[in-house]
């Protein structure tokens, strides 16, 4: 039987070890092309790269065609469905970003969302993953751009089963999609093949400053914001008791009626 086809990104880049790790377990299923960027587009959203040119370089060194593209997530899906892959794809997948994509301002901040919702845009199933990493090898593992050895690594790469069962679900029509839909799965930093999924919806939070100040200038510094208290069915208090957490997130409904 021919394999159903995937277009695969990854806001982390190309030589995210976390993309290389999902593609791998993709690949025993799926016949997967990877459209990423060419560096590290974390927190750009659905940015576009209206201005200049954008390169597209073939990289074939995941085990599948593959290209690294000098812009975007969504310059990538935009660009690899539009002129670098001959069949529509099955879905758009992408991940498996280093760290959280939970509550409201986060996933709308997401590149790795973004990427997803391109496909969505297309009208083709699309689903992103995320994985937290503990905040004290947070650092560590982003300079090494995925890098994770140990009880960790095991952790990823059952991730990574679950992703490919998740996609495989998505694809055989289990799973809910229309144009402008995106799955949205965060993995604890636990998982193993047991780890329940829990269906969710993005907490909502109370967003804290985000730069701070070096001498006449800001330079970027994460800090937590303000999250309710009760959170139940929620993808934070999925996590938190170290389940799945399984949003469907529906850009199609922003609006509301009078």
């Amino acid at each position: 039987m021919e394999k159903k086809e995937v277009l695969v990104t990854n806001d982390d880049g190309f030589d995210s070890f976390f993309l290389r790790v999902l593609v791998d377990r993709l690949l025993e299923e799926f016949s997967v092309t990877v459209v990423a960027p060419a560096s590290e587009q974390s927190w750009i959203g659905r940015g576009i790269s209206r201005q200049g040119t954008v390169s597209a370089k073939p990289d074939d060194s995941l085990g599948c065609p593959g290209w690294r593209i000098g812009g975007t997530p969504t310059d990538c899906v935009n660009i690899g469905l539009e002129h670098l892959v001959e069949k529509r794809p099955a879905a758009v997948i992408s991940g498996i970003n280093l760290g959280f994509n939970t509550t409201v301002p986060l996933v709308l901040s997401s590149g790795t969302i973004a990427g997803a919702l391109e496909g969505s845009f297309s009208d083709i199933p699309a689903i992103a993953f995320s994985k937290i990493i503990p905040q004290e090898i947070f650092e560590k593992v982003r300079i090494s751009k995925g890098f994770v050895e140990g009880d960790y690594f095991e952790s990823l790469e059952n991730s990574a089963a679950h992703a490919r069962r998740m996609v495989s679900s998505l694809i055989r029509g289990e799973w809910f999609s229309r144009q402008g839909t995106v799955h949205n799965i965060n993995f604890p930093v636990g998982v193993t093949a047991e780890t329940p999924i829990r269906r969710t919806v993005p907490v909502n939070m109370k967003m804290a400053g985000l730069f701070e100040r070096q001498g006449e200038d800001f330079v970027f510094r994460y800090r937590q914001g303000i999250l309710p208290d009760d959170r139940p069915g929620t993808d934070v208090g999925a996590l938190e008791d170290g389940e799945i957490s399984h949003s469907l997130i529906d850009f199609t409904i922003l609006g509301v009626p009078e």
